[in-house]
């Protein structure tokens, strides 16, 4: 480890390790076959009892999910599957499409073979499971928050990652159904409803033309 922070400073690993790079040394090689599939929406990706396959997703939003509660979400650029690089570990997730999603399909067993095969392969896998227990963390905390402040908090980090941005506005995209957004936020559909209600008094969020999306005011980021 010594070795490795004399080679890089803490920006190239970030840089030189992350998913999109890791993805271009997938599709170069020969040792790993991938495909190209479409997923319908509510279809499991990955089980608990499942873990021989990774994903790499190109378009759409995947749900990680524990005994029906909604944890996080991943969508384009990110891989699935990666968390961990053992086999023998259980996982307690199981990963499902909200919509259409757009994947690539990999072997987890070729995939560590040709990690195993690099000097600094694990760091991938290292800077994948960092940024998830970051995402986790972070949902902890909002969770200790009165379900108004969560919710305005948790919203503008959906709009940030998954919105489709404007000059002044972010639209969630439909995926997230006010039923979806009950589950993660962990409140019942009628606070839901007054808290969206208030945050348009305060234009925070915005009508949108699509009456069941959620249109977020930028400059209040």
């Amino acid at each position: 480890m010594q070795e490795l922070m004399g080679l890089y400073t803490k920006k190239e690993v970030y840089k030189r390790f992350d998913e999109m790079n890791l993805m271009e040394l997938l599709t170069n090689s020969l040792k790993v076959q991938m495909k190209h599939i479409h997923i319908e929406n509510n279809q499991t990706l990955l089980s608990v009892n499942d873990n021989k396959k990774v994903y790499f997703i190109l378009k759409g939003i995947v749900a990680a999910q524990k005994d029906d509660e909604l944890l996080y979400f991943r969508g384009k650029n990110h891989f699935i599957g990666l968390e961990s690089i053992l086999f023998n570990e259980e996982s307690e997730l199981t990963m499902t499409s909200i919509g259409r999603v757009e994947v690539i399909e990999f072997s987890k067993a070729e995939i560590v073979e040709f990690l195993m095969g690099l000097q600094e392969g694990w760091l991938y896998c290292y800077l994948i499971s960092k940024d998830l227990n970051h995402l986790l963390v972070r949902n902890y905390f909002n969770f200790q928050a009165k379900p108004y402040e969560r919710s305005k908090i948790m919203l503008n980090d959906l709009a940030k990652e998954f919105g489709e941005s404007s000059d002044e506005h972010v639209l969630l995209p439909k995926q997230f159904t006010l039923a979806i957004l009950t589950n993660y936020l962990g409140i019942s559909y009628v606070t839901m409803r007054k808290i969206l209600e208030t945050l348009r008094n305060e234009n925070f969020i915005v009508r949108s033309d699509k009456q069941k999306e959620i249109c977020i005011h930028t400059k209040l980021f």
